[in-house]
């Protein structure tokens, strides 16, 4: 059977598609709710009303209407969650660790001023991030010879738990993901170079962590990708500058509290008052929290994805030289490396979902790409 037969193709195509429409429609009907709802829909709230207090118990009672009652009595029990609930001045100060994203705060905003309910405007951000997304691994793959047998690998994949969880959760992972993935689909496969530069930066305003990733990308493109895909050298270097002043300006006007602060509350103790606190953390901390999260990293699907991404770097054929998907999936390990020495958490499945989609995506270019030659020498 020629798995690259037209009618097979558009019917691997047809499933793709009903596969992700029917999952996209039960994530907005069955979101993953988790506590970082509520602190995203006080900081929207709060772009609008200047008294926290009544910020508080808006978002509060926003909440409450539009959640589960199991679901919010999770979400307000504990030491956390009962202080927030309890607290406005503590929680007040909870909200500049989510006001450092202003371009997801924003379209949560817009899509209420349009008469959606906050808590259906952020889910509906995850659903539209993850149907955009799956239209662009579509667009990698479909015109490749070998793109059925990309499309019927990556269905299955999809139903890996990281991924397939993406549409439902309350953050904006799916949003920024699918920014960088856009940026990426233009370097590849069009001739533009400003927009991908500038979608590169503008990830940084969904999530801050992105200047990592977005920085690696816009160093590979500016100096080491193949000239077809370069951006001009003058043009990296821009990009680059832009991207920190944007990073820095942006925990700067929304009151950041730095490095230290995130670490601390992320992984040691919770601070009430994180304004009016000062912390710091010795190298044995450091390392004992870098390698207690290390060890979990062994019950996520970090490793699956690693493998993946090695085994289509082994399949290359080594004497034409590794092609722009073999580095992009360098790159991502190198990202994930790097963003775990500075932030090592254990949710990596959630914080690195932008890299496993380019490993995927990538990897099975690579699959595509070798099947095709092997097809040609038998």
């Amino acid at each position: 059977m020629n798995i690259g037969k037209p009618y097979i193709k558009i019917a691997i195509t047809f499933f793709y598609f009903f596969f992700i429409i029917c999952l996209s429609v039960y994530s907005f009907i069955k979101p993953y709710y988790s506590y970082d709802l509520i602190p995203y829909t006080a900081v929207t709230l709060s772009l609008s009303e200047d008294d926290p207090q009544k910020v508080h118990a808006k978002t509060y009672d926003i909440i409450e209407k539009a959640l589960p009652k199991e679901v919010f009595h999770n979400l307000t029990s504990g030491e956390f969650g009962r202080k927030m609930f309890e607290d406005y001045s503590s929680f007040t100060q909870q909200l500049n660790f989510y006001k450092v994203k202003p371009l997801y705060i924003a379209l949560i905003y817009s899509l209420h001023e349009l008469g959606i309910d906050i808590v259906k405007a952020i889910n509906l951000i995850s659903v539209l991030s993850f149907l955009g997304i799956s239209i662009l691994l579509f667009l990698f793959l479909y015109k490749l010879r070998s793109g059925a047998m990309g499309l019927i690998l990556l269905t299955l994949l999809m139903v890996c738990q990281p991924l397939i969880f993406m549409a439902a959760r309350n953050t904006p992972d799916a949003l920024s993901a699918f920014m960088i993935t856009l940026a990426l689909y233009f370097l590849l496969k069009t001739n533009l170079r400003i927009l991908p530069g500038i979608l590169f930066i503008l990830s940084i305003l969904v999530r801050p962590d992105n200047l990592i990733l977005s920085s690696l990308f816009i160093i590979y493109f500016g100096m080491f990708a193949q000239k077809e895909f370069r951006f001009k050298f003058y043009q990296a270097v821009g990009f680059l500058l832009i991207s920190a002043l944007v990073y820095f300006t942006v925990n700067q006007l929304a009151g950041g509290y730095g490095w230290k602060m995130l670490f601390t509350v992320s992984f040691i103790q919770f601070i009430e008052k994180p304004a009016e606190t000062v912390v710091s953390i010795s190298f044995e901390n450091y390392i004992k929290v870098l390698v207690g999260n290390g060890l979990k990293l062994l019950n996520t699907h970090i490793i699956y994805f690693i493998v993946i991404g090695f085994i289509a770097l082994l399949i290359s054929k080594v004497e034409k030289g590794f092609s722009v998907f073999n580095h992009l999936i360098l790159i991502s390990i190198l990202g994930m490396a790097g963003y775990f020495i500075i932030f090592p958490s254990g949710e990596v499945d959630r914080y690195f979902i932008t890299q496993y989609l380019i490993i995927l995506v990538s990897a099975l270019s690579v699959f595509c790409q070798e099947f095709k030659l092997s097809e040609k020498n038998q």
